[in-house]
C-alpha cells in the first residue's frame, strides 16, 4: 500500500486529474498553458502571504 493511501485511506490523484470533466478534452499545449497559468496564480498568492508575515 502506498504511504499516501495508508495515511489518508484513499488513492493519490495527481493534479493532472483535478481538471473538471469539461476540461478533459484539453490536450497537448493547451493543458500545459492552463497548468502554467494556475501555477503562476499559486505563486503570486504565496508571495502575497509571505509578504504579510514579514
Amino acid at each position: 500500500m502506498p504511504p499516501f493511501e495508508a495515511l489518508y485511506g484513499r488513492p493519490y490523484t495527481s493534479p493532472a486529474f483535478w481538471e473538471k470533466s469539461e476540461d478533459s478534452v484539453t490536450i497537448g499545449p493547451k493543458i500545459v498553458i492552463n497548468h502554467t497559468e494556475k501555477i503562476g496564480h499559486i505563486k503570486q498568492r504565496l508571495r502575497v502571504a509571505q509578504n504579510g508575515y514579514k
